[in-house]
């Protein structure tokens, strides 16, 4: 039977080697902050203060590092 991606995904990183471990590790924390950073600047500020919906960008800010890049240079109106 052949492996499912979470077990492929799990060997290759066992391929690797411990900084490349820590270094994918680190990068993955980075994610996870930028992440948790836009949405609680998403839910704090005013609607009207964003452009587009919200939900919209909610969606977005989860993509890889792209989504909390794109709403800090296209989602949020300057003063």
């Amino acid at each position: 039977m052949p492996a499912g991606p979470i077990q492929e995904l799990s060997r290759l990183y066992q391929g690797l080697s411990p900084a490349k471990r820590r270094g994918v590790l680190a990068l993955v924390a980075l994610e996870g902050v930028l992440v948790a950073l836009t949405e609680r600047d998403i839910a704090r500020r005013p609607a009207d203060r964003i452009r587009g919906p919200k939900l919209l960008w909610r969606v977005i800010a989860t993509q890889n590092v792209v989504g909390p890049a794109a709403y800090a240079l296209l989602g949020r109106r300057r003063g």
